[in-house]
């Protein structure tokens, strides 16, 4: 059996970069989302990259996604048993492909997942669903990360139940623990801070201004990649917000008190890989619940949950975990071992194997 993972063009660029970093230990798993994690003989699964020569001439821009989109990736799905993508666009694309007649016959099956399509396709058209309708039912396998999202899919999209998995999302633990390369961002100098992670548009930056606003005397570090999170102005000068790069990200992780996550609502289970990631550097977690967390987090056994917007609820539940080191490590080593074994890149790329081995037949 042949997969082939296909994350879009930046990655396709940097695959064979990642690869060399990871060994230096600059990134956090063998490859990135760890697909390939629990292949065995007769087993081959091979990310979408761009030779020496490919990334001479094909870069991040019009051109390179010309190439690999038009070009590249159809070749490519004539030569594999079987694609797995993780972002939607990219499966949506595939889809798209594997619509034209006669020559979809020869293109690889499918198993796809989804991320971001509930929470965007709220505000869809009549026109707009139905097309993605249509191209959902091409997709042999879809995968989503959140339970709130199974009604969604076949009540909206009206996907057959036998063509949707819920599947629990993973990291490699390995990459947070006390092992794990750590640097300290240049001219950091917070002790004793409260750290947030996240980029998306559901992270709660205002209730988190309120809740740092109430609490002068704490320090809360934000860690973002999102340009617009980095032009909001904070009401007090006790919030700092930051990138990192991974080997940052462990630094700050082991360093912070504790890590809060504050959400809005979404249908994605928005915060999974920053719950996990500090279950993996052993540090407890404060966030929103929201439909689909259930999963990933028990309120006072592995986290704490406060109701979403209810600033009264976070406050407290903040305090709680900041006056109690008792109560952090017990949320923190529960967490790990709730967490770890399961919620994994080697249990997810075992799923898509034995996914793909039932759709090929074999």
């Amino acid at each position: 059996m042949k997969a082939l993972v296909f994350l879009g063009l930046r990655h396709t660029i940097l695959a064979d970069i990642w690869q060399k970093e990871y060994q230096e230990g600059k990134r956090n798993d063998s490859m990135l989302y760890g697909y390939g994690n629990a292949v065995t003989p007769g087993i081959q699964v091979d990310y979408c990259r761009f030779n020496k020569f490919e990334r001479l001439f094909f870069k991040d821009n019009i051109i390179g996604k010309l190439y690999l989109y038009c070009l590249k990736l159809p070749l490519l799905l004539l030569k594999y048993d079987i694609v797995w993508t993780h972002v939607d666009r990219d499966a949506l694309f595939i889809a798209k492909l594997r619509r034209l007649p006669i020559i979809n016959n020869f293109f690889a099956k499918h198993i796809a997942n989804f991320v971001w399509l509930i929470d965007h396709s709220q505000n869809y058209s009549d026109r707009q669903l139905k097309k993605t309708q249509k191209l959902l039912k091409t997709i042999d396998k879809i995968l989503y990360l959140s339970t709130a999202e199974k009604d969604e899919f076949i009540n909206k999209y009206q996907c057959e139940q036998s063509q949707l998995l819920y599947t629990r999302y993973g990291i490699n633990f390995s990459a947070y623990d006390y092992n794990a390369l750590s640097v300290k961002p240049i001219g950091f100098d917070k002790e004793d801070f409260i750290l947030s992670v996240g980029t998306d548009q559901h992270r709660d930056l205002e209730l988190l201004d309120i809740i740092a606003k109430n609490n002068p005397d704490k320090q809360f570090v934000i860690c973002s990649g999102n340009p617009e999170h980095h032009k909001r102005n904070f009401s007090r000068d006790n919030v700092t917000i930051i990138r990192a790069s991974y080997n940052e990200m462990v630094y700050l992780y082991h360093a912070c008190k504790f890590v809060v996550i504050p959400l809005k609502f979404n249908f994605h289970a928005s915060g999974i890989t920053t719950l996990l990631e500090a279950a993996a550097a052993r540090k407890a977690v404060l966030l929103n619940y929201t439909p689909g967390l259930e999963d990933y987090g028990q309120h006072d056994n592995t986290c704490l949950f406060a109701s979403l917007g209810d600033i009264e609820s976070f406050d407290r539940n903040l305090n709680k975990l900041w006056d109690s080191e008792k109560l952090r490590n017990r949320l923190a080593e529960n967490a790990y071992k709730y967490l770890h074994s399961d919620f994994n890149t080697y249990k997810y790329s075992q799923i898509y194997i034995e996914l793909s081995k039932n759709i090929l037949g074999i």
